[in-house]
């Protein structure tokens, strides 16, 4: 029997002046995918996810952990410095912070075959991938409980996000929210989903195992008013137009305002029970693709 010799880990950075994003290298060549965490500075369950993943043994290939993209947000735990990273895409070389983060990180990304973009999200969730085509053999692999089918020439306020402009390049790639770490529960589902990819692309031995998950379009409903959001909904739940998702109790006058659904269809996140500001997404409703 062939003895297979597994890859060392290499721990290094991308480094600028006022810039450093710490990345673990796991093995060497093709197939090259990155895992991109912590893109956002107050997103922690990105980097649990890495610390379950770096001791990884590949048969070939290799991995590559960009983690806590955005280090100053982290360590200011701020979503941002300047601006969302994750609208600075492709970044410039004299811009301000986040800029020069995205176009570093791009430089990197490009030479990948496959890139998975790790998030949180503050509302609750099931296990999401955001997909950025209409088929996507690598989000079957994953698993996720829901996709969300996000048509870029539809939703220009993605026109700088990192995925759709990975796309664009033709660099297979996707993006998973989870539930914040003080509320999640999914390590085992989302270890195992890396493990199918893994295993499709040989860098692990094993059988790999496509599913197919709900595809959805996704509309996000927004708070008219400030308060305290209080949900009657949990997500997946069906929900139809006109049905109360929650109520928004005013901190000025105690009034509470009921918020419904604007149309028919599966209730995909909810925000849990917070004070919230007019304009802040308080759940999200998805019609699903055939």
């Amino acid at each position: 029997m062939k003895k297979i010799e597994h890859n060392r880990i290499k721990v290094g950075e991308i480094a600028d002046i006022g810039i450093t994003i710490p990345v673990i290298r796991i093995g060497s060549g093709k197939p090259g995918v990155g895992i991109v965490c912590g893109m956002h500075g107050d997103e922690k369950t990105p980097l649990l996810i890495a610390s379950k993943l770096k001791d990884i043994k590949l048969m070939k290939g290799s991995l590559h952990i960009f983690l806590g993209v955005n280090q100053l947000a982290h360590k200011l735990n701020k979503r941002f410095v300047d601006a969302d990273l994750n609208r600075s895409f492709p970044g410039k070389e004299d811009g301000n912070l986040e800029e020069r983060i995205a176009i570093k990180l791009l430089k990197e990304l490009e030479n990948l075959d496959l890139v998975i973009d790790l998030h949180d999200f503050e509302m609750e969730t099931p296990l999401l991938a955001i997909q950025f085509k209409e088929k996507d053999e690598f989000v079957e692999l994953f698993n996720p409980e829901q996709i969300w089918l996000l048509k870029t020439s539809n939703e220009k306020d993605f026109s700088t996000a990192l995925g759709p402009l990975l796309t664009q390049k033709g660099i297979e790639n996707f993006a998973i929210e989870m539930n914040q770490i003080q509320h999640f529960t999914d390590t085992e589902r989302v270890l195992a989903g890396f493990k199918s990819i893994f295993r499709k692309l040989g860098m692990l031995e094993g059988k790999h195992c496509k599913s197919s998950p709900r595809k959805f379009t996704r509309q996000a409903v927004t708070a008219t008013r400030s308060g305290i959001f209080l949900p009657r909904k949990i997500p997946s739940e069906k929900i139809s137009k006109g049905e109360a998702v929650g109520e928004i109790i005013s901190l000025k006058d105690l009034s509470a305002e009921e918020i419904t659904a604007p149309k028919d269809g599966i209730l995909m996140q909810v925000r849990r029970q917070s004070i919230v500001k007019t304009g802040d997404d308080i759940f999200a409703i998805g019609e699903e693709n055939e």
